[in-house]
């Protein structure tokens, strides 16, 4: 039987400007009435992020989208070749044929989802989803890189530089502006013992100090940080949404812009690009190591406590305890049960590139 179609390849399937169309995302804050009242809010821009860097087309490390996020390998690694159609029989095999993994950094929804799939509302088996939050995982640990550049002592404290390097065609973190990452740097003793820790998490994920106490709670900020010198402060790389009277909100209609977004850029992002406007940084002024495709964070920890290494893990979180906390006044039945199955599976983060030194 002939259909009297030929599947045909499609090269907008290759291009960035593809995905684009959903992963730019300009929103405007409503009055109570449903009107828009605020400016334009980029609520998400890694396509714009992407154009403003070397990654861009004719950039020095060029790349699309879904060069990273739609691998054209199998499993093994070997490259996919493949019969798109049993129709008409005189089709050939073509390649590179993308695989629809879509894969990114989301991997604590994916194993959410699959806890409960029937709330979900999906056929998919619990170890399809486990499966991509696995493939997730990994290839966020692709993502960025962390580097002890100096260890020292310096006076009466030992000085360590942290510098983390961004190695995505957009900003780290990027995409919906809850997710964040941080760093957890220990001071070690002789005996390997941790004896001071700036970038603390407890059982839940959320951000606490040597005592506990949150340092993260739904109406807190952290402000963006170069130099750390107590352990209740914190390096967050992350994007605050404040309502047009400037108060922190969780709420994408009422977001009017960022208190602080000092997501780390990509490299060959420039402030003179088009897209600059909806791609800079809020929040780091005067920290002149703040630059494309990196930060540096310099952390000066006293030598009394016994401090004679370092140890760095830079960590990635999707959902922080806060952002969920701060919806509790809209509640749904939608919004209890994705309580219920966090506080299940409580949203910990994951552990992007570790050093010691």
């Amino acid at each position: 039987m002939s259909t009297g179609f030929t599947p045909t390849a499609s090269d907008h399937v290759r291009e960035s400007e593809l995905c684009a169309t959903c992963h730019t995302v300009i929103t405007r804050a409503l009055d109570d009435a449903g009107g828009p009242v605020g400016p334009e809010f980029p609520e998400q821009v890694p396509y714009l992020e992407w154009r403003n860097s070397d990654y861009a087309l004719g950039g020095a490390r060029e790349a699309s989208c879904q060069d990273c996020h739609v691998p054209t390998t199998d499993a093994d690694g070997a490259p996919i070749a493949t019969q798109l159609s049993t129709r008409p029989r005189s089709l050939g095999t073509r390649s590179p044929v993308g695989r629809h993994v879509f894969r990114g950094a989301n991997a604590y929804v994916l194993s959410l989802l699959a806890r409960d799939t029937a709330w979900a509302g999906t056929d998919v088996p619990a170890a399809t989803l486990d499966a991509a939050s696995a493939e997730s995982a990994a290839n966020l640990r692709t993502a960025a890189s962390v580097t002890l550049a100096r260890v020292e002592e310096d006076g009466d404290s030992l000085v360590v530089e942290v510098r983390v390097d961004n190695h995505t065609g957009h900003r780290f973190p990027t995409g919906y502006p809850t997710r964040r990452a941080w760093l957890r740097v220990a001071a070690l003793d002789a005996a390997g013992a941790e004896v001071w820790v700036s970038g603390r998490y407890d059982d839940r994920g959320a951000i606490v100090d040597a005592s506990g106490a949150r340092l993260d709670g739904p109406a807190q900020t952290l402000p963006h940080r170069d130099v750390v010198t107590s352990e209740d402060e914190v390096q967050v790389w992350h994007a605050e949404m404040v309502d047009l009277a400037g108060a922190r909100t969780h709420v994408l209609l009422r977001a009017a812009r960022y208190s602080v977004d000092d997501r780390i850029l990509p490299s060959g992002w420039s402030a003179s690009h088009a897209d600059a406007a909806r791609t800079s940084p809020v929040g780091t002024d005067g920290d002149e190591d703040f630059v494309a495709g990196s930060d540096t964070v310099t952390y000066r920890i006293p030598l009394a406590s016994g401090a004679t290494r370092a140890r760095v893990e830079l960590l990635f979180q999707t959902v922080p305890p806060g952002n969920v906390e701060g919806l509790a006044d809209h509640p749904t039945a939608a919004f209890a049960r994705l309580v219920q199955m966090m506080a299940a599976t409580p949203p910990m983060p994951l552990v992007v590139a570790t050093a010691e030194r």
